[in-house]
């Protein structure tokens, strides 16, 4: 099977890597990226629902992190297909 990514699966990283940038930047309107009802989850704060469930999350770093800056050329995207049942 090709390792070739679909112009679908291209998107899906652009709008991550947008997500990276604007997140990192502290920028309001990352949450015009999620859908309005948007399920969020993240290991340390479980389940959220909503956009505004992003910056309850946010808020839980307070304290603790004064800055954040993901290695955008470093990141590696993977592109997982359903196989077909047999």
């Amino acid at each position: 099977m090709a390792d070739e990514m679909s112009s679908n699966d291209q998107n899906k990283i652009a709008l991550a890597q947008e997500y990276f940038m604007r997140a990192d930047q502290g920028r309001r309107d990352v949450l015009d990226l999620f859908h309005k009802a948007a399920e969020i989850y993240f290991p340390k704060f479980g389940f959220g629902f909503g956009r505004q469930s992003f910056f309850e999350m946010v808020k839980g770093f307070e304290g603790s992190l004064e800055h954040i800056q993901h290695d955008y050329d470093g990141l590696k995207f993977h592109s997982f297909r359903r196989l077909p049942r047999r």
